[in-house]
């Protein structure tokens, strides 16, 4: 599953609700996530996989933030690496 979720101090907001696609490598396999935020357009790209996009004109600029979940009880173990932040062209 996937989300766009905006966060303004501790309240958040769904921009695009979750839901579910088979984009998503599910189990000990590699995802490579691309989100594009340029100007008002957010993007969300997945395995080279478009999922979804959604205007948002509330900041100019802000923070990121990656998050994982099971929607369960029980464990995960997720890990984020090779982040890079490039400027939009």
């Amino acid at each position: 599953y996937y989300a766009i979720i905006k966060f303004a101090d501790t309240d958040g907001s769904e921009l695009v609700e979750w839901t579910q696609s088979d984009a998503i490598n599910q189990g000990e396999f590699t995802n490579h996530i691309t989100a594009i935020c340029q100007g008002t357009n957010l993007e969300l790209w997945v395995n080279n996989v478009f999922l979804t996009s959604v205007t948002d004109d509330a900041f100019s600029s802000g923070n990121i933030s990656l998050s994982a979940t099971t929607f369960n009880s029980t464990e995960a173990e997720v890990s984020f690496d090779n982040l890079q932040i490039s400027k939009a062209e």
